[in-house]
C-alpha cells in the first residue's frame, strides 16, 4: 500500500509542476526540486548535480527565473543573484512565487 500512496502523492507533485507551465519539462522540474534543496547554485553546480549539459541546464534554469532572452517572460520561479566572491558568477535562488510553489509540494508529500 505504501508504494501506492507513494505514486500518488508524485502525480500530485507533477500536477503542479505542470499547472505551472504546461511547457515545463521534467528536466526544467529536477533544476527547480534541486534549487528548493540547495539555494544558491550556479550553472556549473546544476550540471554536477543533475547530470545535464551546461546548454541544458543554463536553458532550463533561465526558463525557471524572471525573464528569457529577447524580452520573453520566464516563470518567475527562481531568482538570479550575483555572487559576491566572483561578480560574474550567479547564484539561482527561490523567488516567493518558488518558496510558494515549493511549500505545495512539500504539502503534497505529506
Amino acid at each position: 500500500m505504501g508504494n501506492t500512496l507513494d505514486l500518488i502523492r508524485l502525480t500530485k507533485i507533477l500536477t503542479l509542476l505542470r499547472e505551472t507551465h504546461p511547457a515545463l519539462t521534467i528536466s526544467m522540474a529536477q533544476c527547480f526540486v534541486q534549487i528548493c534543496v540547495e539555494e544558491g547554485l550556479g550553472v556549473r553546480q546544476m550540471m554536477a548535480r543533475t547530470g545535464q549539459t551546461q546548454s541544458s541546464a543554463s536553458r532550463n534554469i533561465r526558463f525557471l527565473s524572471e525573464s528569457l532572452e529577447y524580452g520573453k517572460e520566464g516563470l518567475g520561479l527562481i531568482e538570479w543573484q550575483v555572487k559576491e566572491t566572483n561578480r560574474r558568477n550567479k547564484a539561482a535562488s527561490l523567488s516567493p512565487k518558488g518558496a510558494e510553489l515549493k511549500a505545495q509540494i512539500l504539502k503534497a508529500l505529506q
